[in-house]
């Protein structure tokens, strides 16, 4: 919006100086052009942002199934990351076994702990389904399948944003095993907000 309104303004500016340098002739045909620029930038501005709710918000009006469905048989890592943006509890045994399936798609996985994390810091968790999501996540801890230690990693931050206590010493026991330096870091500040008193 604001592109078009700079857009107009230009119009406006160089037909005030063509008109006094040029004609009147010149300044109609200088204001086809800038129009037609105008025009095409605001197709582009259309397009973009089309395109940006195909890609973003193609999700959203997916049902709850469907998304799992999509996890299950397509490893689709946009629906975990959706399921956990809706916070959908019934899907923390399925993003559970996800985040514990080596075979599975790293970007799957690390969208499923990262859901699990969104899932269980919000009140909708129940105690069974929250106890679920603890222990997956801090047996992902202790996964050496990851080399590059992305899991662990989103583990470690999905356990400091779900703020549960019981974390505290498998993540002291984490980090001095760890040997990638990032998930190390992540879950030394997982460790840091569990010790901060609430």
């Amino acid at each position: 919006m604001l592109l078009i309104i700079m857009c107009i303004w230009l119009i406006v500016v160089v037909a005030g100086m063509l008109v006094k340098k040029a004609g009147m002739r010149r300044v109609m045909s200088a204001i086809g052009l800038l129009l037609n620029i105008l025009v095409n930038l605001a197709m582009i501005c259309l397009a973009s942002i089309t395109v940006y709710g195909v890609i973003a918000g193609n999700y959203s009006w997916k049902s709850t199934d469907r998304l799992m469905r999509l996890i299950l048989q397509e490893n689709d890592c946009l629906a975990a990351h959706e399921l956990g943006e809706r916070k959908i509890v019934v899907a923390i045994p399925l993003l559970c076994e996800t985040v514990r399936d080596t075979t599975k798609d790293i970007n799957l996985r690390l969208n499923a702990a990262e859901a699990l994390g969104k899932i269980c810091s919000s009140s909708k968790a129940g105690n069974e389904h929250h106890e679920t999501a603890m222990v997956c996540l801090i047996g992902t801890l202790k996964d050496t399948s990851d080399k590059e230690g992305f899991v662990r990693y989103k583990s470690a931050e999905a356990l400091g944003k779900i703020g549960d206590k019981r974390a505290l010493e498998p993540l002291r026991t984490a980090i001095e095993n760890e040997t990638d330096k990032y998930a190390r870091s992540e879950m030394e500040t997982a460790l840091a907000k569990l010790m901060i008193p609430k």
